[in-house]
């Protein structure tokens, strides 16, 4: 423990002093946290000396001192790690395997627009309708009044692009009295810029002749490849996570019919880096390294190793709003339908099929929905593990079976890409216009399926859970899919030598 507190020490004044350089927080996080598992006591009380002279050296710089949004330069150039040779606002362009030319995740931590508390993580162009956009998400607090604007330099020429939209995504969530929270902005594309060509995107508050450059993702206009079927967006996810449940949550939802994995990694550690590594080696899953989050930390003034979930205000809630969007933009061309789910979620048919088969049965009753959502219900640990089982107890999903009735609070969809053009992690918030999307449609459980939500402790108020804790019944959907999830997972546990 001590050694693991001296880390967090350590990397968060790091974080503080140099809020740019969150990749090699996140960097030297883990590899103190892995140092520290095999370190005897007498050496890691020697490590624990030299991270607090660290952090004292470091307290003691003259040249630097904690920076608030405005201290934090639009353009100055700085390096990270000699491997990755990131330079501020500059992002590095990379090929992606699945399409030839499109831009990777990989970015620098954030794009600030003139100097305001308005923070840009990603840009992107959207053809999928009768007018072409560029839809950008990012963080902005709600003290500035003025409205960001689009430049679009492209064939020699510079054109400002008339706005659609600047709004909140889900401002009311987890209070509407926050002071950052993440944005939406739309700019329309004039009919007469040929969308295939090389285009440079900076963004401009009024009064400002120049604004930030930020990369524009431009797969619609140059893939070629026919959508596949199912993807899944993880919003984020961070700390000690459970490797042996991270692959049987992996395979269980492979199983159903998810083909790609798209993880926003904040600050994982442990074992399940391993795992992810793997999967990443077997073109099953993408790991996007979230610094933006780290960064946004910061500037929020939240310990980024701790806060999650845990602060009064929960204000990297709205930063992972920031991931969730950047996830279905980069892949709104590449699938047909996304999935948006956390790690302790699993949406499963009643009946034994695949997501997919369950989506197109809801097509056909629901044509005009721009997303499908299921309804939830709670596997508490509380509950203890069933009497009698046969499944081994690496599955965990088999042995607490145990779970409350099925409720419409908290649901997950999975969204139409046609349909959809902000969401968050229930459901799509806004839609496009005049093309018939008849918004979210909540599935009837008894037919479609619903969410098995796979929780230590019941988390909400006493007299509620108190209530839901009496409320226990067997699940009787998770054990058809027993015979087949089982080998899979023991394969890859015996793999990763996990078991």
């Amino acid at each position: 423990m001590s050694i693991l507190l001296s880390c967090h020490v350590f990397i968060y004044v790091f974080s503080e002093v140099h809020p740019q350089e969150a990749d090699t927080a996140i960097m030297l996080f883990r590899l103190y946290h892995r140092i520290s598992r095999s370190l005897i006591r007498g050496w890691r009380a020697i490590i624990l000396v030299v991270t607090g002279f660290l952090v004292l050296s470091l307290l003691a710089d003259p040249t630097a001192r904690r920076l608030s949004a405005h201290d934090l330069p639009e353009s100055s150039p700085r390096r990270s790690l000699k491997s990755r040779n990131i330079l501020q606002n500059e992002a590095i362009v990379q090929p992606s395997p699945k399409c030839p030319g499109c831009e990777s995740p990989s970015r620098a931590n954030f794009y600030q627009v003139n100097s305001e508390k308005i923070f840009l993580y990603s840009a992107f162009l959207d053809t999928r309708y009768r007018s072409n956009y560029i839809r950008i998400f990012g963080i902005q607090s709600q003290g500035v009044q003025l409205r960001p604007s689009c430049r679009i330099s492209a064939g020699g020429n510079d054109v400002i692009l008339a706005d659609e939209a600047a709004f909140p995504i889900y401002p009311s969530w987890p209070s509407d009295k926050l002071d950052y929270r993440a944005y939406y902005y739309g700019c329309v594309l004039p009919t007469d810029i040929d969308t295939s060509q090389d285009m440079t995107l900076s963004v401009l508050l009024p009064g400002h002749d120049k604004g930030v450059e930020i990369p524009l993702n431009r797969n619609a206009a140059i893939t070629k490849e026919r959508p596949r079927d199912l993807a899944l967006c993880v919003k984020a996810i961070w700390g000690e996570v459970d490797a042996t449940r991270l692959v049987e949550w992996i395979e269980f939802n492979r199983l159903l019919g998810v083909e790609k994995f798209f993880f926003y990694d904040t600050t994982v550690i442990g074992k399940a880096l391993d795992v992810l590594q793997y999967y990443e080696s077997q073109n099953v899953a993408e790991v996007i390294p979230f610094t933006f989050a780290l960064s946004m930390a910061v500037l929020m003034r939240k310990d980024p190793f701790r806060d999650h979930l845990a602060s009064e205000d929960m204000l990297l809630e709205q930063v992972y709003l920031v991931s969730m969007n950047d996830c279905f933009h980069r892949n709104k061309d590449l699938y047909r339908y996304i999935m948006v789910v956390d790690i302790d979620e699993i949406i499963v048919p009643t009946e034994k099929q695949s997501i997919l088969s369950v989506i197109q049965s809801a097509r056909a009753e629901f044509p005009n929905a721009s997303a499908y959502i299921f309804p939830t219900a709670w596997h508490f640990s509380q509950f203890g593990p069933i009497d009698g089982s046969t499944a081994p107890s690496y599955l965990h999903t088999q042995t607490y079976l145990k779970r409350t009735p099925v409720v419409q609070s908290q649901p997950k969809p999975v969204i139409d890409t046609k349909g959809a053009i902000s969401i968050n992690w229930h459901s799509v918030v806004t839609m496009p216009n005049r093309y018939g999307f008849s918004g979210n449609k909540m599935l009837p459980w008894e037919r479609y399926g619903y969410v098995h939500h796979f929780r230590t402790t019941c988390k909400s108020d006493k007299s509620k859970c108190d209530v839901m804790l009496q409320t226990g019944e067997t699940d009787e959907v998770l054990p058809k899919y027993l015979t087949e999830l089982q080998p899979r997972v023991q394969k890859v546990l015996q793999i990763l030598s996990l078991v």
